[in-house]
């Protein structure tokens, strides 16, 4: 029990749970991405705040002071737009959300792959919800609602779905390592039965030589002590 426990993937499981969260939040709140936006947008307002209080608190003011002020004017006024006019700060967001979902997606079909290979039950399942979830990050990349609500809740339906697929992926990828260390196994043990049947004839033929250097012998004796009598 306690190998088991060890052997399966928990990395996917605390995956699973962060895309369930993301996605709850995502269909429960409807403004979450508005939300985030404008958090952003004030997060980097702030950063490009304190970056420029601590460039002019510092007494040495080398060739690096200009840059460091016009980068935190920069991170100031970018944090303001963007809490601001939030619109298109949302089209970001889904966009680099839909692409990291195309990419955890993607490494799903190499657990389908590794699946079907070893005869897994219901590897399909995988495949599905993996070819499901890629088709459906590019639908939003390409053809975003113009609706907040309705892509807040189509994004949170999609990461449901891809944790499913992490759910899923944590079992069939324990059953893959269990079905290669088998393999493993069977490849490494006719290799030893070889090398000791290969052992086995090496002990006969020399046994064999040695009984034969030893006839000659016995012959010699036996004209020996027939020429003495």
């Amino acid at each position: 029990m306690l190998k088991k426990l060890k052997s399966f993937k928990w990395g996917y499981m605390v995956i699973t749970l962060g895309l369930i969260a993301v996605g709850v939040c995502l269909i429960a709140m409807s403004n979450a991405l508005v939300a985030l936006a404008i958090t952003i947008g004030c997060l980097l307002a702030v950063s490009g705040i304190i970056f420029g209080i601590v460039t002019l608190a510092d007494k040495n003011r080398g060739f690096a002071f200009g840059f460091k002020i016009f980068f935190a004017a920069i991170a100031l006024i970018g944090g303001v737009v963007t809490a601001i006019f939030n619109e298109g700060t949302v089209e970001i967001l889904v966009s680099i959300f839909s692409l990291l979902l195309i990419v955890d997606a993607s490494f799903k079909l190499n657990t389908t792959v590794m699946s079907k290979r070893y005869s897994l039950p219901l590897w399909w399942v995988i495949l599905a919800i993996s070819v499901t979830v890629i088709a459906s990050g590019f639908f939003m990349i390409k053809y975003p609602p113009e609706n907040v609500t309705t892509t807040s809740i189509l994004l949170g339906i999609i990461f449901i779905i891809d944790a499913v697929s992490n759910f899923l992926s944590a079992f069939f990828l324990t059953e893959v390592e269990k079905c290669r260390k088998r393999d493993f196994i069977a490849e490494s043990c006719p290799a030893t039965e070889s090398e000791s049947d290969s052992s086995t004839d090496g002990e006969e033929d020399s046994n064999d030589e040695s009984a034969e250097s030893q006839t000659p012998d016995v012959e010699q004796t036996a004209e020996d002590s027939a020429s003495d009598e």
